[in-house]
């Protein structure tokens, strides 16, 4: 807006001239605070624009109106491309995008798939997830499936193909040209005669050209040039875009020669129908502003039912959920997404009541049935978005236990979802999941060496290999890779139990008492972690310490008569487990490390 502002400001009345000032300076505020160096070329360019025409087109600038765009052209420089920070300023947060390097490596890729068209607007998030380049993994954002590149036009490249992207390069080069033609050649711009004549079409005839016209037409071809050149460097939003046309549509307007224009009787037929027209449009704006409301209401129902999920009251989420599905038409993916994996809560909910085998399976039978329905609605409503697919699968994993031929539709899911984003190491470490629950550990294996051939430092995957060495009874090989998982995730408390559970096992206590006392303290209400420490404090005659091990255990599992008889044990001088059987049998739950994309909720 500042080149637009300037314009205005060498041809405003003296009150204009001060608030337009003012608003100069407040942009020029915010970018300071900001100091993001696009937006500094962005000015840079329509500085420069301002000034190479106010110099080569002295008989209608004044010297002196050259100071403000030279000011601007001098900040510019110095804050965006020596990339100056004022002290004191508050540091803005970062602003992730992909590299203009993997925006071109990604549309390339999408180039060779449609190449005339391209893959369809607003697609680059799902040409992201298939074509991203595999150094991204080795990166925090591994996760992130971005919306957008890193310019504008490399997203047209890949999205509206080599036609789309011609086109808009014509129609910015025709606009360019006209542009220049109109400014530096011969001034000859119209202004409207007096003349008319009732219901007939009127040509104005041009006269002389006027300052005003000129300089603000210099300032739109100014802002014109300032967005395209944004456009190179950064995805356009709703803001620039609204810039971009009215601009273009407010320069050919300002700058046409002849002006046309239509006067309208009372009683003539063009001012029926144009009134007919004007009703049309009320029609479908009201029509519009509905729909629009409807959207609104069913993302506050989307939020709330998330929020009730944080909360815990998964009935309340799910009921939200539905009534946000309803309001849209079912046309939302990310609602049946989430749907279906708060269906799978309320299912945990059902099966730890402990009720009666008969009366748990009449109630969550339902519930598994909404669970899965939801899930393919939402690959249904969206079958390119590998995040569907994603909780598809993994609502059918969680199923296995639960509903015949899980399996099968769990490993067809996360196939789908890998033949969509081939680079993402979380879904081969799924896909292991899944041939895991089968018995087939070859394929199990092989599924999550894929994961670590992606993401050498990706600790889930090492930790399913390190559960493989376990079901073969390799303690030593399970111990390394558990280790390896520790320091690639070492705040993770489902890692710290396990290798904690192994050196137990492998009757290395003292290592055993380090891990399981830094579960505990990680997570002051891990149960299992508190079972097998007080085991060692046990074993270490620390009866005391064992009995306050036990009796946070039987705070937190009230009903637990296990536990109760081994605090009767504690309490009466015998060893823990005397007349109960040995805790090495057991196999402890298979906490997962959490290291997931951001569709799953769990």
């Amino acid at each position: 807006l500042l080149p637009l502002l300037l314009s205005l400001f060498f041809v405003s009345k003296r009150l204009i001239k001060i608030l337009l000032f003012l608003f100069s300076l407040v942009i020029l505020g915010v970018l300071l605070v900001i100091n993001f160096w696009v937006a500094w070329i962005v000015v840079l360019v329509g500085s420069i624009v301002i000034l190479v025409f106010g110099i080569s087109q002295r008989e209608r600038f004044k010297p002196n109106w050259l100071a403000l765009p030279m000011v601007f052209l001098v900040i510019s420089i110095f804050f965006g491309i020596f990339k100056i920070a004022l002290p004191g300023f508050p540091v803005t947060p970062l602003e992730i995008s992909p590299s203009q390097r993997a925006s071109f490596h990604i549309a390339k890729e999408a180039l060779k798939q449609k190449p005339i068209l391209g893959t369809g607007p607003g697609t680059f998030v799902y040409n992201f997830a298939r074509f991203k380049p595999e150094t991204l993994n080795q990166t925090v954002f591994w996760a992130i499936r971005f919306s957008t590149g890193a310019s504008d036009i490399l997203d047209k490249l890949a999205t509206i193909g080599i036609l789309g992207t011609l086109s808009f390069f014509g129609l910015i080069g025709y606009f360019f040209v006209f542009g220049l033609r109109k400014l530096v050649g011969k001034p000859a711009f119209a202004k409207a005669t007096a003349g008319e004549e009732k219901g007939k079409l009127i040509e104005r005839v041009p006269k002389a050209s006027k300052l005003y016209d000129w300089v603000l037409g210099l300032g739109i071809f100014a802002n014109f040039v300032g967005i395209v050149t944004a456009m190179f460097f950064y995805p356009t939003n709703v803001s620039l875009l609204f810039l971009f046309w009215v601009g273009v549509s407010a320069f050919l307007v300002l700058m046409e020669e002849k002006k046309k224009s239509w006067v309208l009787e009372s009683v003539s037929t063009s001012s029926i129908l144009v009134s007919f027209a004007f009703i049309l449009a009320l029609i479908f704006g009201i029509a519009i502003c509905f729909m629009t409301g409807e959207r609104y209401l069913a993302e506050v129902r989307y939020q709330q039912g998330i929020q009730a999920w944080q909360r815990g009251d998964n009935l309340e989420a799910t009921n939200s959920l539905l009534r946000a599905v309803s309001l849209t038409g079912g046309s939302q993916d990310t609602y049946f997404r989430d749907l279906s994996q708060i269906y799978l809560f309320r299912i945990r909910e059902e099966i730890q009541k402990n009720r009666p085998a008969e009366e748990t399976s009449r109630i969550i039978t339902p519930l598994i049935g909404n669970a899965i329905n939801s899930a393919k609605s939402a690959t249904d409503v969206a079958p390119e978005n590998v995040a569907n697919w994603s909780v598809r699968g993994f609502v059918y994993r969680q199923m296995i236990n639960l509903l015949e031929g899980a399996v099968d539709w769990a490993k067809k899911s996360y196939e789908r979802a890998i033949t969509l984003e081939p680079k993402n190491p979380y879904l081969y470490t799924e896909l292991g999941r899944v041939y895991l629950a089968q018995e087939d550990t070859e394929k199990a294996r092989e599924q999550f060496q894929k994961a670590l051939e992606l993401k050498t430092d990706y600790a889930p995957a090492r930790f399913q290999i390190a559960l493989l060495y376990v079901k073969e009874n390799k303690i030593k090989e399970a111990i390394t890779e558990m280790e390896n998982a520790k320091n690639l995730s070492p705040m993770d408390v489902g890692v710290a139990f396990q290798l904690g559970f192994l050196y137990y096992n492998d009757q290395q206590y003292d290592k055993a008492k380090a891990e399981l006392e830094r579960a505990v303290s990680l997570n002051e209400n891990y149960s299992n972690a508190r079972y097998f420490l007080g085991l060692i404090y046990d074993r270490e005659g620390k009866k005391d310490e064992a009995i306050l091990q036990f009796e946070k255990i039987a705070e937190l599992n009230p009903d637990n008569e296990e536990v109760k008889k081994i605090l009767e044990n504690l309490r009466a001088g015998k060893a823990a487990l005397e007349g109960i059987v040995a805790p090495e049998e057991a196999t402890p739950p298979q906490t997962p490390i959490e290291e997931k994309p951001e569709e799953v909720l769990e």
